[in-house]
Order: structure tokens, then C-alpha cells, then sequence
């Protein structure tokens, strides 16, 4: 009975998939290479997690080669890394831009402010011309026959 537990418990365990790490964990890992020796060594490419897919195509390109395919550090993005003297890699892992083909996040981000802006000064323009026109009838009623009654213009213009 003991001995079942034990072999129901290995199969247990080798079937869970390993826990995915944390964003900022795999940036770090993906990193370290490069941050503590200074650039000196690369990031080796099987420690850069991949998709199933990615991976696989890799491997199969890889098996039908003469040697490695890809020959350059990934995570530098270089052959041969140097300049990576002052690369630091912190807690913090936070996305600064989303790009895809046809998608830039911060250009939809910086169009929207400028449509935002436009539109601010368009309604300030409107809000400008609207108390003008307010204060040139609030001084034109007092001067017609019956003179007109311009407390509703002068409240209008308080207002705004």
C-alpha cells in the first residue's frame, strides 16, 4: 500500500507543470548572465523561456543544421556583447510600450492627448465666445426702450 502511495505521488508530481515565474523573475533570469559578468558572458538561449511552440520550432531548425543557428546573445541582442558594464537588473518589472505589427501603444496613447488637448481648447474658444457675447447683450439690454432686465445675463456670465 505504501508502495502505491509513493508511485501515485512521483506520477503526481512529474506530471504538474512547473510553476510559471513571475514577470520580473524571468526578466532577471534572462538577464543575470549579462549583468554579473559585465557582458562578458551571454545569456545561454535554453534558460530564455519561449512559448511551446517557439521552442519547438527552434529545436527542429536546430536539429537540421550544422551547429547552432542562432549564434548571437538574445537577450543583448548582440555578437560578442560589450557595453554592458553599467547593466543593472532591479526588482521592478514594469512594461513601458506594447508594439505588434500596426500597434504602437504610446503612439495611440500621445495621439489620444493631442485629440484630448484640441479638444480643451476648442471648448475653452467656445466658453470664451459664449461670456462674450453675455456681456455684450448684458450691456446692450440697459440701453434699449423699455430697458431690458439683464440679472439672467449677469448670473449666466457669473457662471461661467
Amino acid at each position: 500500500m505504501k508502495r502505491t502511495i509513493v508511485f501515485a505521488l512521483l506520477a503526481l508530481a512529474a506530471c504538474t507543470p512547473a510553476p510559471t515565474p513571475e514577470p520580473a523573475a524571468a526578466v532577471e533570469g534572462i538577464y543575470k548572465p549579462l549583468a554579473d559578468s559585465k557582458g562578458e558572458t551571454g545569456t545561454d538561449i535554453s534558460t530564455i523561456p519561449m512559448t511551446e511552440d517557439l521552442a519547438l520550432k527552434r529545436q527542429e531548425v536546430e536539429s537540421k543544421a550544422d551547429g547552432s543557428v542562432i549564434d548571437w546573445d538574445l537577450a543583448g541582442n548582440c555578437q560578442d556583447c560589450i557595453g554592458f558594464a553599467d547593466i543593472k537588473v532591479g526588482d521592478a518589472w514594469k512594461v513601458d510600450n506594447v508594439e505588434t505589427e500596426g500597434f504602437n501603444l504610446r503612439t495611440i496613447l500621445d495621439e489620444q492627448l493631442g485629440a484630448q488637448s484640441a479638444a480643451a481648447a476648442e471648448d475653452g474658444e467656445a466658453a470664451v465666445n459664449c461670456m462674450t457675447f453675455i456681456r455684450l447683450e448684458s450691456d446692450a439690454l440697459p440701453k434699449t426702450t423699455p430697458p431690458g432686465d439683464v440679472n439672467v445675463l449677469d448670473h449666466a456670465f457669473t457662471t461661467w
